[in-house]
């Protein structure tokens, strides 16, 4: 295990993804959660690429994932794959 690099908690706060170093999105449900805390499910988009960004969209069901290949990721809010873009830019950063 890694350095968290990004969470993202959902709308209705009861679900929190996080993205780390270790190039994994864990998913975490606060109200399914037993005494030894952990995540529920652990992913990974791109095995070799940290993830950069993680975020749910408006009304939590599905969520952006962004690692470190340059290829923005669409997931359910289960974990299951929706969509892959294609490669970005790599130079192109924050504006």
């Amino acid at each position: 295990n890694k350095l968290i690099s990004t969470m993202c908690i959902d709308k209705s706060g009861t679900r929190l993804i996080t993205g780390s170093y270790d190039n994994t999105v864990k998913f975490w449900d606060f109200g399914g959660m037993n005494e030894k805390l952990e995540s529920f499910r652990e992913i990974t988009p791109c095995d070799g690429y940290p993830i950069k960004s993680v975020r749910y969209n408006y009304s939590g069901s599905m969520f952006l994932c962004c690692p470190g290949s340059h290829k923005p990721l669409i997931y359910d809010r289960d974990g299951r794959l929706l969509m892959e873009f294609k490669q970005g830019d790599m130079y192109i950063r924050d504006m």
